[in-house]
């Protein structure tokens, strides 16, 4: 079901500019609001909506590691919801992402996986 006026915001932050388009298609599909980054520093210079947001990030970016931008997120006080995303995390990524609150979806991105944790990181199955 799609969003009403009042949507959800997710931020996706992704290097591969095909990948970030086709992330952004499928959530503005979905009903919600989808801004993109192709950088760490292009986040943590991102003025964050105030509405409910939600958070994809990218661990391999050309300026840093996702979790490290998360961190510097979580230190100025931003608390929404967060995933990594990444190929094969090791031990150090999976505490690090956990020391965030956030969580780890692993590439490659299959099926409806990453919408639906999406959703349930907003409250509900329910874009909206």
């Amino acid at each position: 079901m799609s969003v009403s006026s009042a949507a959800a915001t997710v931020v996706v932050v992704e290097d591969d500019v095909a990948l970030l388009q086709a992330l952004r298609f499928m959530l503005l599909s979905e009903g919600f609001e989808a801004l993109g980054c192709e950088s760490a520093a292009e986040l943590c210079a991102l003025e964050l909506p105030d509405t409910r947001l939600c958070l994809i990030i990218d661990e391999r970016l050309p300026d840093g590691s996702g979790a490290a931008a998360l961190a510097a997120l979580r230190a100025r006080g931003v608390e929404a919801p967060a995933i990594v995303v990444t190929t094969a995390p090791d031990a150090a990524l999976r505490a690090a992402v956990d020391a965030a609150g956030a969580h780890l979806v692993e590439k490659p991105l299959v099926g409806d996986a990453l919408l639906a944790q999406v959703k349930a990181l907003l409250g509900d199955g329910d874009a909206g």
